[in-house]
């Protein structure tokens, strides 16, 4: 039994012990396994770290490429140097922590490096970057030509107690140094890597080649600048000249005229240029300047004639004509330059002897205008002062200083608004304008006027006028003008017309114009004084009683200033004991105008020729048509 008993507790241990072995065998595989799943998992963390770090630096390279590309774009269309630096600045502040900087331009006559911009270039900065530049740092990087980062670690009073270094980059396009930046930038020396230097390389090369092509720019800019300039003071020097002068070539067509010449033979309304020289000028006096051309073309030396041509208006002029051979840079004959002067001698010296008369006649005028005034103004101040006189008479001697004054004020504000007028100082307000709107608020501060002289206005207004485009208070102010003078030399009960019409374009006016008339039933004006009217202080001094007419004479000096200003021209029709019109054009605006500022110059004088003298023939031809004009309208 016992040896039974033994043999079955044997059979268990073994049993146990096979057992227990094949639990340790499990146990082993397990842990095999798991240190096998651990090994793979910390290989896929190893894995997946690369694929991050490897994408966080593709992501980097692409922003610093993204980076290079946008500067590169930016600077391409950029004409500005200091732009390009700016630019190349941010570019190596999104590439590398830069902290400070500045740029430095490279004078190669001085020899030396001047600061043109910094960024966030504080005191102490500033005072470190200045040491770069003793120490002969930047000549170190001009003749590396490539990024210098100096040895040492910077560390200033920050909180963070970071760590600096300073990179000079020299910016250099071929073997020109064009300038460099001195950069703080947060790292250490040793953080540097090969991509850095290789960015920084890029970066300073685009800067370098923009510099290059703005700095090319703005020089041909001059250049074209000065060109411009040469171009403009040769034209003003020709249409400057009192002489005349045209230019014609080998086959005898005008390619150069001046304004001089124009006016001279009153060509004004045609275009010469391309055109034969008998083609251009009357028979006789083309032939002559042909001929001429054909001598000088022939030989050499200048020759001149004298011809004597007819103006328009009947009268001649002597001319002086010398003409020369047209040359090119190699000597060829390319035709003819004739230089034309008028000799009206005697003419020239009546102008000049007018000139003067005009100028000590404005002298004088002002002096006794402003005299005038002031002595009657002394005069009843003195008597008011020193004599005890009863209220009635203060009140007239008021009431005469009074007006006096208001004469003085009025006078001394036309001097100043014909002053700005002719300086071109005045203000204007362009904006479109009804011309019949402007003329009734005109006359409705003259009512006062009218009822006093008991004066019938008529206005007789064309229907659909496009508008003008004017300053409203001036153009008031020429129509008060106009209407007050008219009022002034109407007899009592009298009448004065207001009319419009208007104007269509056509080969010498250019624009369709709206004509306005103011016509009264005064004593008229003699022939003399039709121009001397629309000069300074010019009065008709030949009245009814023999007395000086009231007012300043500046009147329509003012009104023809403004006029001239707005593109128009003013005049005056009359014969004497007949009344007198006084008319303005100023151009229509086009119905279809989208753009006015095109049409128009807002800011700047018209230049407009000269109001016409007007001939007895010319007004005796005007006064036909318009008596054929009312019969036509009657009927």
């Amino acid at each position: 039994m016992r040896a039974l008993e033994n043999k079955d507790a044997g059979n268990q241990q073994d049993a146990y012990f096979a057992k227990n072995d094949q639990l340790n065998r499990y146990l082993e595989q397990l842990r095999e396994e798991m240190h096998r799943a651990k090994r793979e998992l910390m290989e896929k963390e190893t894995y997946i770290q690369l694929i991050t770090e490897t994408s966080e630096g593709l992501q980097r390279a692409y922003r610093d490429i993204q980076t290079v590309y946008n500067l590169s774009q930016n600077i391409v269309k950029i004409r500005k140097q200091s732009q390009i630096i700016i630019d190349f600045i941010d570019a190596i502040a999104q590439i590398l922590p830069l902290r400070a900087a500045a740029y430095f331009r490279y004078d190669a006559l001085a020899d030396d490096f001047f600061m043109l911009h910094d960024y966030r270039l504080d005191k102490e900065f500033r005072e470190f970057i200045r040491k770069h530049q003793i120490y002969a740092y930047y000549r170190w990087a001009m003749n590396e030509k490539r990024p210098i980062v100096l040895p040492e670690t910077l560390r200033f009073n920050t909180a963070a107690n970071e760590e600096f270094s300073a990179v000079i980059i020299p910016v250099v396009q071929g073997s020109k140094i064009k300038g460099l930046l001195d950069a703080i930038i947060q790292k250490t020396p040793e953080e540097f890597s090969q991509r850095d230097f290789d960015l920084m390389i890029i970066l300073a090369n685009h800067a370098a080649t923009a510099i290059e092509n703005a700095h090319l720019y703005e020089t041909m800019a001059i250049k074209t600048e000065v060109l411009d300039n040469i171009k403009n003071y040769l034209s003003n020097v020709l249409h400057g000249m009192s002489n005349g002068v045209l230019a014609v070539n080998e086959e005898g067509k005008i390619e150069l005229i001046n304004q001089n010449t124009e006016n001279l033979f009153s060509l004004a309304d045609v275009d010469p240029i391309g055109h034969h020289l008998l083609e251009v000028f009357s028979d006789s006096f083309g032939v002559k300047l042909h001929e001429l051309y054909k001598k000088a073309v022939a030989q050499e030396g200048e020759l001149s004639e004298e011809f004597e041509i007819k103006k328009d208006d009947g009268t001649r002029v002597p001319v002086s004509v010398k003409c020369n051979q047209l040359k090119d840079e190699n000597g060829n004959i390319k035709g003819a330059i004739f230089v034309f002067q008028d000799m009206s001698e005697t003419y020239e010296l009546i102008k000049l002897r007018k000139i003067d008369r005009l100028k000590d006649q404005l002298i004088s005028n002002i002096s006794h205008e402003l005299r005038t005034p002031l002595t009657a103004i002394k005069s009843f101040s003195e008597i008011l002062l020193n004599y005890d006189e009863n209220e009635e008479t203060k009140k007239e001697f008021l009431s005469i200083i009074n007006s006096e004054s208001d004469r003085l004020t009025r006078l001394i504000n036309n001097i100043l608004d014909l002053s700005k007028l002719e300086s071109g100082t005045a203000k204007w307000q362009l904006e479109p304008l009804n011309i019949e709107m402007v003329i009734d608020s005109a006359v409705d501060t003259l009512q006062s006027l009218l009822m006093q002289k008991k004066i019938k206005l008529v206005k007789k207004y064309a229907q659909n006028l496009p508008s003008v485009f004017a300053d409203h208070d001036k153009l008031t102010q020429v129509i008060v003008n106009l209407v007050n003078n008219a009022i002034k030399f109407s007899p009592e009960g009298g009448k004065i017309t207001i009319a419009t019409e208007l104007l269509p374009a056509t080969k010498k006016r250019k624009r369709a114009c709206i004509k306005v008339g103011v016509t009264d039933q005064g004593p008229g004006i003699p022939k003399k004084y039709l121009d001397v009217i629309f000069e300074k202080f010019g009065q008709v001094l030949e009245t009814d009683d023999g007395n000086k007419p009231s007012g300043t004479g500046l009147g329509l000096t003012i009104s023809r200033e403004i006029i001239h200003h707005l593109g128009g021209r003013i005049w005056v029709v009359s014969k004497p004991g007949k009344g007198a019109t006084f008319y303005f054009e100023l151009p229509a605006m086009p119905e279809d105008a989208d753009n006015v500022d095109e049409i128009y110059e807002k800011d700047k004088v018209t230049v407009v020729q000269p109001d016409k003298v007007i001939t007895k023939s010319e007004l005796e031809s005007r006064e036909v048509q318009e008596n054929e004009k009312k019969h036509e309208s009657e009927k």
